[in-house]
């Protein structure tokens, strides 16, 4: 049994972007994509250390998101690839 956190102390779970929940609060821990998508979703802030929440989710596991504002699409592939943890503040 591990030791409980503190109160105020953030909870981490992570995720591929793709599994994670909507209207959760979120980071971006790291973006693996081929090179050819890259540079493009580091433009629109996909890019490790940027804090969102999901929207919405495609039929085809395509995910919405919304960082800083903006929402962004990203397609199934890229989501699988992309790793995220969760941030949640401790309340049990």
């Amino acid at each position: 049994m591990g030791l409980p956190q503190h109160l105020g102390e953030p909870y981490h779970s992570q995720v591929n972007l793709s599994e994670c929940p909507l209207r959760v609060k979120s980071r971006i821990i790291s973006v693996d994509v081929g090179p050819q998508y890259r540079l493009r979703l580091k433009e629109l802030g996909v890019r490790p250390g940027a804090d969102f929440f999901s929207v919405n989710r495609a039929a085809f596991g395509g995910v919405v998101i919304n960082i800083a504002g903006t929402r962004i699409a990203v397609d199934r592939r890229s989501a699988r690839n992309i790793a995220v943890e969760q941030l949640q503040d401790y309340a049990a």
